[in-house]
């Protein structure tokens, strides 16, 4: 019993590192696919200064702050103008 205990710790390491490594795998692959103009977006959605981002897109988001008074960024509100591909934030469908 003993030397199935050990075997069982041992395996779980090593599971847990393989699994760790996977992990960072991932991660590492997901944040190369965007940008800084991305990154700003990001950066954004995820400052609560500006209110609630979901069920916005970041143009609405972006333009209620500003009525607000809340003085988002005006580079936010330019790279959303030109960037087409993910009107929506980060936080849209995953919450």
């Amino acid at each position: 019993m003993i030397s199935s205990s050990k075997t069982y710790e041992k395996m779980s390491k090593v599971f847990l590192k393989v699994f760790v490594f996977i992990l960072m795998d991932m991660v590492m692959s997901y944040t190369d696919q965007y940008d800084d103009l991305e990154e700003t977006l990001r950066q954004f959605d995820m400052d609560m200064h500006y209110g609630p981002c979901l069920g916005l897109k970041r143009l609405e988001r972006w333009e209620r702050a500003h009525r607000m008074g809340m003085q988002p960024p005006i580079q936010v509100k330019e790279i959303i103008e030109r960037v087409s591909g993910a009107p929506t934030c980060v936080w849209e469908g995953r919450v």
